[in-house]
């Protein structure tokens, strides 16, 4: 770069050099967010929004964006600085100069002494700038004096010189530049000043920018929501919890066992119950240190009663000012003590507020006659329910010796046994005495009020299993899930059946129960075929059920509703009512051709996204497998069916799938197993025949499932496909 003073926009250089330093600062906070685990805690305003790729400050995708939009603005700033630097130094090429000659008279121009001069002072520079001479040696000084040489010596280089300026002809200076200058660093007394100032505003912005990120980080803790929390709001399950109900899957597991699965969920379950209890001694250490505060103000207060009301009467005590103020003081003194009495009297105001907030909270352990986990735990071990059955299958599950020992754990299998005992704890006296004598109630509302988030996780992480079950083709696990799902709602045993039934007889006067009618037989077909070729993806298993207990249990619930005082409105758009269909096939021979009766299995889709996603071993699938071919029936596909309208009866369903890959006589078995009812299942068959491509004259049908199904009409909604295939359900009109 010329030290001469040339017309370079100088103003530039410094603005280049803080667009390159935003650049790497958003391009460097970007990449942290995304390898640093950062996003994976989002914060309240963002969970409010459901943007669930928002970090607790800028998303990393806001941060390439500044990243980008910076170094768009530097490759901008560069071309145009650049650009004017190379105009003036096209403008102040002379080869005359160069080449260290004189320039000639008119006479001497075409003269051939001239050019022999030119010809010596080139051969001279070139001897000395050529790249091969280390002492003296310059490219950029090697091709100047080529250009030089051109200009003097070439008829084309001589007309683009006299032109333009430069042999090379007109120059071009580009829009935007994307290199590093020298003048970046090395700087020209013209500019040393304002770049020096410019960089020491950058590391200024770079320190700071990196304390204020530091310390965002570690002050912004508790507004942030754990990805766990922001997935159950979601309803989702996060992967690490997926991986560990997929890691302890079997296909012959206990109700008992697929309840302590749910339960033993290292995110949704554990880290949260251990979150949970440090809050809890947080809340208690607080609880506790008011207590002793207000106990030893009380004795102070006793000890100085009587001086108070000598005080009280004594006006020579009195000030005669209202606001402590004296006669001679000032406007400004009278203003400073009057703002510091507003603040302390907000400050007392906000302590006054926290304490209250603190009292109205009563804890077990600390407040005398409250019930809490202990209570809970000590009634269990006296009904001989603690500790639970199979502690076994949970030191499995958590990879702890003694898990009943730890605290997060001990408390999640208080919250589940509690609740599959409901009856026993709900009905007790103490409880029920205790819910009577507020307001406030004694009970500790940390538990007991926990109980409510404990059952959403759980009821999310069953359903994550049934979708798990429905993967891996075990129809076994599959049924235990929802009957476990069945279980936990109700609030009792699987044993306890005969006794849930009372209870609907003494309710609602009625068993729930779907009936399949018996004028509308279920049929098996490929939609537009006449036959059902192996293979057909658009076979459909068509049914008629009735609610029989529709009308009984919408009078109950109407009643129900009145007495909590709940509008008939809003109680008919929360109600729901699901009912899982699940389907399998049974070969009864082989067929027709060959008569040979051989089993045909479904197997297992490995290339499934789902077991991709969670890495599931072949010996894992390799064990569902086993275990399916040891049945008799075979798993097709899994389907809810939700029903939405409690008025309604009749309700017509299809469920698609693929038929089976085998040719031959099959029996379908349809499951209708209830989510909310235990032992109120339902159970039919229906035979069809499985003919080849060849015994049928066509190929398998290939119908894509979401093309097939239809949407369902008013009172029945359909849930997520959790088998391979489709199906759909509508209300009989």
């Amino acid at each position: 770069m010329p030290k001469n003073s040339y017309p370079v926009p100088v103003e530039l250089m410094p603005v280049a050099a803080g667009l390159l330093a935003i650049c790497f600062m958003a391009f460097a906070r970007a990449v942290y967010l995304q390898f640093s685990g950062t996003p994976t805690r989002l914060s309240r305003s963002a969970a409010s929004s459901r943007n669930k790729s928002a970090p607790a400050m800028y998303s990393r995708y806001t941060w390439h964006l500044i990243s980008l939009l910076a170094l768009a603005g530097y490759t901008f700033t560069v071309g145009r600085i650049q650009g004017a630097i190379l105009k003036h130094e096209h403008s102040q090429f002379d080869p005359y100069a160069i080449l260290q000659i004189s320039r000639p008279g008119e006479s001497e121009r075409n003269d051939t002494d001239y050019t022999t001069i030119i010809n010596a002072a080139y051969r001279e520079l070139v001897k000395k700038v050529h790249p091969s001479n280390k002492d003296t040696g310059s490219r950029a000084a090697f091709e100047e004096a080529v250009w030089a040489f051109r200009s003097l010596t070439e008829d084309s280089a001589k007309d683009q010189y006299a032109k333009h300026g430069h042999p090379e002809g007109p120059l071009l200076t580009p829009v935007f530049s994307l290199q590093f200058p020298k003048w970046l660093l090395v700087w020209d007394e013209e500019i040393a000043t304002s770049m020096k100032l410019a960089y020491a505003c950058i590391i200024l912005g770079v320190v700071g920018f990196a304390l204020g990120s530091r310390r965002h980080n570690e002050t912004d803790t508790d507004d942030e929501i754990p990805e766990e929390d922001f997935a159950m709001m979601q309803n989702q399950v996060i992967q690490e919890d997926l991986q560990h109900l997929a890691k302890y899957m079997k296909p012959d597991m206990s109700h008992q066992q697929v309840l302590y699965l749910a339960a033993t969920a290292p995110k949704m379950m554990i880290h949260w119950a251990k979150m949970d209890l440090q809050r809890i001694d947080k809340l208690r250490n607080e609880r506790v240190a008011q207590l002793l505060a207000e106990k030893s103000k009380g004795q102070a207060e006793n000890t100085s009663n009587a001086w108070d009301a000598l005080l009280e009467n004594d006006d020579g005590w009195a000030d005669d000012s209202e606001n402590d103020e004296n006669d001679d003081d000032d406007v400004a003194t009278k203003a400073a003590r009057r703002a510091a009495k507003e603040k302390q009297q907000q400050l007392q105001e906000s302590m006054k507020k926290k304490s209250t907030e603190i009292h109205s909270m009563l804890l077990e352990g600390v407040d005398d006659g409250v019930l809490g986990q202990a209570w809970v735990q000590r009634n269990l071990t006296n009904a001989n329910l603690w500790p639970p059955p199979d502690v076994a299958a949970l030191e499995d599950m958590t990879a702890i010796d003694n898990p009943l020992q730890d605290p997060a754990i001990s408390r999640v299998l208080c919250m589940l046994t509690g609740r599959t005992h409901s009856e026993f704890l709900n009905t007790h006296k103490e409880l029920l005495a205790a819910a009577a004598a507020g307001p406030p109630p004694m009970i500790d509302q940390t538990y007991f009020g926990a109980n409510v988030m404990f059952r959403h996780r759980m009821r999310l992480l069953l359903e994550a299993i049934i979708r798990l079950a429905s993967t891996f083709h075990s129809a076994s696990l599959l049924q235990t899930t929802i009957e476990s799902v069945a279980m936990f709602s109700v609030g009792c045993q699987m044993n306890e059946k005969d006794k849930f039934h009372s209870f609907c007889m003494r309710t609602v006067n009625c068993v729930p129960k779907l009936q399949v009618h018996q004028e509308e037989a279920p049929l098996v077909t490929t939609e537009g075929e006449s036959n059902i070729v192996a293979g057909d993806s658009g076979t459909a298993l068509q049914f008629a059920v009735e609610r029989t207990h529709a009308e009984p249990m919408l009078k109950a619930k109407f009643m129900q509703w009145q007495k909590q005082g709940i509008p008939i409105e809003i109680a008919l758009q929360t109600f729901r009512e699901v009912w899982w269909v699940i389907v399998q096939a049974e070969r009864l021979g082989g067929n027709v051709e060959n008569e040979s009766k051989t089993r045909w299995h479904k197997r297992i889709d490995r290339h499934d996204p789902l077991l991709a996603q969670l890495e599931i071993d072949d010996d894992k699938l390799d064990m569902f497998e086993q275990r399916q071919k040891n049945n008799d029936r075979d798993f097709l596909c899994a389907r809810p069916v939700v029903v939405a309208n409690p008025k309604q009866g009749a309700i017509q369903g299809k469920i698609m799938f693929e038929a089976p890959s085998e040719p031959g006589e099959y029996r379908f078995t349809v499951s209708l197993k209830s989510h909310e009812f235990m032992g109120c299942d339902t159970e039919f068959t229906v035979d069809a025949i499985v003919l080849s491509s060849k015994e049928a004259g066509r190929e398998a049908k290939a119908v894509p499932m979401e093309k097939e199904e239809q949407q369902p009409e008013e009172g029945v909604e359909e849930g997520d496909n959790v088998g391979e295939n489709g199906s759909e359900g509508k209300k009989e009109k």
